[in-house]
């Protein structure tokens, strides 16, 4: 059983503050993050779809 929230259902507000709030703690940037995330393909309970597919959306994060 796949208990584990797609990315692209919750809501981009929530999504951007935790990513830049992982960034500054690890001394990254968002993008830097965000591709690890992507690249691990879950954090926290997300499940990260194929980036290629949705680049808008993961570009709208890093803005």
């Amino acid at each position: 059983m796949n208990d584990q929230v797609d990315i692209l259902t919750y809501d981009i507000d929530d999504v951007r503050n935790e990513l830049r709030r992982f960034a500054q703690y690890e001394g990254i940037t968002a993008e830097e993050a965000l591709m690890d995330f992507v690249k691990e393909k879950t954090y926290l309970g997300f499940s990260f779809p194929d980036p290629d597919e949705n680049r808008s959306f993961y570009d709208s994060l890093i803005e």
